[in-house]
């Protein structure tokens, strides 16, 4: 069995004929998008609904795939330059059916019996997608502007934000003398050995030093654009825009964090007890956080007994589980 997984369910490669197919397609879906948000009116708007919203899956479709082929490629190896140019590019051809997007938005949004087309077949599978179109309308930009923030979040927040995730994800870590990935280092907190655990800790800390100022300035950029764009979308802040962009009410977050501070000193009796345990008086250091206590039975595993192990477990619970553990492994997944 593969050790390694593979993407060949998308695309067998940047080089693939179908990976280019696709990318023209999508490119051609962009313009589609475009031009069927040039004849809208509402003297026939279930067909107008009908119409966006097999444009915009098929349209969604192929950016799934494209973006998650190149976004997957990349997260296995940040310096791979073809799957950089692949997702520049595949947000590229998405910023230019931003405005159609916007169109399509305002036009749903101004529906005044939306409801009345959303018992059909072709339509009921949508309703709360377009629901939710139609209840967000409030804080829609224009089209010009709804374009203009999609363009320049290529170069703004997306880009402060895929500066910050290669900066961590390719940062290597000093310790023992050698070189380590910072996932490698970060592993050591559950070493059976405590000064392996203040060690690999101590190293991690050194080790942002050098990014710090990078990764602190891409982070400030892109809550600021999070602040501008709130501010311009109406919302009374950007955490009313996140809430509602999350489906989630303030009252339903703030019963969250109340059951949070409730239950919190539950989780400080058993860290009190785990440093007493460990031997510390005045609480639990940081980089001890996940020290193991105690022993336990360890079993390795390989490819072949992983998928033995975890088809059994769930075919006795669930066979759709378990035939999708198979087809996983079976395809490398």
């Amino acid at each position: 069995m593969n050790s390694e997984w593979s993407l060949d369910i998308l695309y067998k490669g940047f080089d693939d004929p179908k990976f280019s197919e696709d990318l023209t397609s999508f490119e051609k879906k962009a313009k589609e998008l475009d031009e069927l948000s040039k004849t809208l009116s509402h003297e026939n708007e279930k067909k107008d609904l009908l119409q966006i919203v097999k444009v915009l899956e098929e349209f969604e479709l192929l950016e799934k795939h494209l973006s998650c082929f190149g976004s997957l490629s990349q997260s296995t190896n940040t310096a791979n330059a073809k799957a950089a140019a692949a997702i520049d590019k595949v947000a590229t051809i998405a910023s230019t059916a931003s405005k159609a997007m916007a169109v399509f938005s305002r036009y749903i949004a101004d529906m005044k019996d939306l409801n009345s087309y959303l018992d059909c077949p072709e339509l009921c599978e949508y309703k709360y997608f377009l629901n939710d179109i139609h209840e967000s309308g409030k804080y829609l930009l224009s089209e010009d502007v709804e374009e203009a923030l999609a363009k320049m979040n290529i170069s703004a927040g997306s880009a402060w934000e895929k500066q910050q995730s290669l900066l961590t994800s390719s940062l290597e870590v000093e310790y023992d003398g050698k070189k380590l990935p910072l996932a490698s280092v970060r592993n050591l907190a559950y070493d059976a050995d405590k000064e392996v655990r203040k060690a690999a800790y101590e190293a991690e800390l050194k080790s942002y030093a050098p990014i710090a100022d990078a990764v602190s300035f891409s982070l400030n950029n892109i809550k600021l654009q999070v602040i501008t764009e709130a501010k311009m979308r109406g919302y009374t802040s950007p955490m009313d825009m996140t809430l509602h962009q999350s489906h989630v009410s303030q009252k339903t977050l703030d019963a969250l964090l109340s059951a949070m501070q409730k239950y919190l000193p539950v989780f400080h009796t058993y860290l009190k007890r785990k440093a007493e345990m460990l031997g510390y008086e005045n609480g639990l250091p940081w980089y001890e956080l996940f020290a193991p206590i105690g022993k336990s039975a360890t079993t390795s595993f390989t490819p072949e007994t992983t998928k033995e192990y975890l088809v059994n477990h769930f075919r006795p619970f669930s066979d759709d589980l378990a035939d999708m553990m198979e087809e996983a492994f079976d395809n490398n997944w």
